[in-house]
């Protein structure tokens, strides 16, 4: 993962990297927020939302978003995302909704080995089950950040299947924008001209998702 940010990205990022056991916990993440009912903990659990991946396959999720997506949605701040996970940081604070909506934007393009090795037999399969653990966390409000919120959304219009009971398409996840435009003083307007095509639409998330690029 390091080695794509630096050939990729950044050809100056070098991270120091602690010898730290990832097996145990995950420190990096924020504990589970006070204002979430037991009830709803227990069943974000039984949909695994709020399970991380084993080593190797959250480095294989988070290669392949930094490689192939990360220039087309740079909604992160690399320098503060990855030193924290690789060091298992317990005071880096890191959303679970933000790093669910990572690994799900990676899974469209990481090594099938690794998405088999995990237990998942089709690449659809294992996008719908990162998707849906991050919709599950956005829809039970367990992130009050406005910042992660908005790069949670942006990262989830790579969903490209629609729930029609739900109406959670690519359409939903760039409507959260409005919400949020006051607190960025109108920096990020993302209100969609449905008459758009969706191409032009995809264009213009991009060229907001680059402004918001120094407040990741």
């Amino acid at each position: 993962m390091i080695s794509t940010i630096q050939e990729l990205i950044d050809p100056d990022f070098d991270p120091v990297i602690e010898d730290i056991d990832m097996d145990d916990s995950c420190q990096f993440l924020k504990p589970t927020p006070s204002h979430i009912a037991p009830d709803d903990v227990e069943y974000l659990r039984s949909k695994n939302a709020l399970t991380v991946p084993e080593p190797s396959l959250l480095n294989e999720l988070l290669r392949a978003y930094f490689q192939w997506s990360y220039n087309f949605m740079p909604v992160l701040n690399i320098q503060d995302f990855v030193p924290a996970i690789v060091n298992n940081d317990p005071d880096a604070n890191i959303s679970l909704l933000l790093l669910q909506a990572v690994l799900f934007a990676g899974s469209a393009f990481a090594d099938m080995n690794h998405l088999r090795a995990a237990g998942f037999h089709t690449r659809r399969e294992a996008r719908n089950e990162f998707f849906t653990r991050a919709r599950l966390l956005y829809h039970l409000e367990y992130e009050d950040d406005p910042i992660c919120l908005l790069q949670a959304s942006l990262l989830l219009t790579y969903n490209n299947e629609r729930d029609d009971s739900l109406q959670k398409d690519m359409w939903f996840w760039t409507l959260p924008g409005n919400d949020y435009e006051d607190v960025f003083g109108g920096v990020f307007s993302l209100e969609i001209e449905w008459s758009l095509s969706l191409l032009d639409a995809q264009r213009r998330l991009m060229r907001q998702s680059a402004m918001f690029r120094n407040y990741g």
